[in-house]
């Protein structure tokens, strides 16, 4: 095989493909060999990885790399798989591993399949999220123990165990590598986007400030999403609204993050920066999404997405187009966490205090009211009208919910201001008294 020299832009090729590919492997595998067979797969794949990658770290790297490493894993460690298999059921015949394994390239129809599959093996509705998200991680990903544990602020202790415990439940629980049946198809379907988005939100928006944003992550659950599209029995409207969100939200990554490392708010973001391409397949998808007669969270997400997308600059955002979407959703849905971003919205065209009243007449409020983001909204509304007292105390319900470092500097300052806000009032009030 020709082979050329190691050089950095290459070696990024790789290890995207790498990340590609490894679900592809994996499910592959799998799938032909049978669900027993998932922790050796899982294993002898991330082994062959690891020696391709040292490999090609000392100089030279293949030319086709996914021939390659599909080369690379079935000659020299599959071998080994085949013989413990066969062995244990034909004890007295000399293993052939052609019998066991089909070792040809799966075509673009099984690659889809396949990982379709794996898929919903990976997010069964019996596990906690985090398990799956972290089985997708690991089985379709390619990603090590310590990185999930790392994304998913687990100890990676716990992370290995979980891991090991739910692949031995896959086999000792026989759970069928297939597609779901009809009956609950859409359910799990729904189930999984979820799942996934929950991947990219980690990605996109992660809780630890030192990590903030993992483009790798978000990258993940793009390609998985983009699978689910590639089939008829997955492709369904929310799957398609899904990849919308994540294409539109993923077209700002390069943008969150300035070259001093400090996080921008959308209206600091450099919109030059904003992938286009992304932007125009997420509108794509968004119009393929509106079809059927369910309208999920997902769909009000992508569609308010797509409007930030296509506004030039910040001040030119469409608010009353998005206090729309936010309309015909609670028409058919009551939630209050999206009554009060929709308030939100609302003060951008009305004022604050239209959106403080639309906060007032939310139905169950008391389930949101002790959330950082219904402190924080109050907060800022009062104190656009000068009601300093009013936003103090908002400001510090906010500030006991608040779990990521910035949302507490960003409320700290917000209280530091009304401070000194009451203290410049009390003392003009001081001054007329005289």
């Amino acid at each position: 095989m020709t082979l050329h020299k190691n050089i950095p832009a290459v070696n990024k090729k790789i290890e995207d493909l790498i990340q590609k590919d490894f679900g592809l492997i994996t499910s592959t595998l799998t799938n032909r060999l049978g669900p027993e067979s998932i922790a050796t797969v899982e294993s002898i794949v991330t082994n062959g990885y690891n020696e391709a990658r040292t490999k090609w770290s000392a100089g030279l790297i293949p030319v086709d790399p996914k021939d390659f490493i599909w080369q690379f894993v079935t000659d020299n460690t599959s071998e080994l798989f085949c013989h413990k298999i066969f062995n244990h059921q034909y004890p007295s015949e000399t293993p052939d591993k052609e019998q066991i394994l089909n070792l040809e390239y799966p075509n673009k129809e099984e690659v889809v399949l396949n990982k379709i599959i794996m898929l919903f093996a990976c997010s069964h509705p019996s596990n906690e999220q985090y398990i799956n998200a972290s089985l997708i991680l690991k089985i379709l990903g390619g990603y090590s123990s310590s990185y999930i544990a790392r994304m998913l602020s687990r100890n990676e202790t716990v992370i290995t165990n979980s891991l090991e415990s739910v692949k031995k439940q896959i086999i000792e629980k026989k759970i069928p590598f297939a597609i779901p049946g009809k009956y609950v198809l859409r359910e799990r379907t729904v189930n999984l986007l979820k799942l996934l988005n929950y991947i990219f939100e980690l990605g996109y928006n992660h809780p630890d400030d030192r990590i903030r944003v993992s483009t790798e992550l978000c990258n993940t659950a793009i390609n998985l999403c983009e699978v689910l599209v590639k089939n008829p029995v997955t492709n369904i409207p929310e799957t398609r609204a899904c990849l919308s969100y994540m294409l539109l939200c993923g077209s700002r990554l390069k943008s969150i993050v300035d070259k001093n490392g400090k996080v921008q708010k959308l209206q600091e973001q450099d919109r030059e920066l904003w992938d286009r391409e992304m932007i125009v397949k997420g509108i794509d998808y968004l119009y393929k999404s509106a079809s059927g007669n369910n309208v999920d969270k997902i769909h009000l997400m992508a569609g308010v997405e797509a409007i930030h997308s296509t506004s030039n600059e910040y001040c030119s955002t469409n608010w009353t187009q998005i206090v729309s979407l936010y309309q015909n959703y609670l028409q058919v849905h009551d939630c209050p966490q999206t009554e009060l971003e929709m308030a939100f919205v609302l003060s951008k065209i009305e004022g604050p205090k239209t959106g403080i009243d639309a906060i007032k007449k939310i139905k169950d409020k008391e389930s949101i009211e002790n959330s950082t983001l219904y402190g924080v909204t109050l907060g800022n509304l009062y104190l656009q009208i000068h009601k300093y007292e009013a936003a103090l105390s908002y400001f510090k319900k906010g500030l006991k919910t608040a779990e990521r470092s910035s949302e507490k500097t960003y409320i700290s300052s917000k209280i530091h201001i009304c401070q000194q806000r009451i203290r410049m009032t009390n003392r003009y009030k001081h001054s007329l008294s005289f």
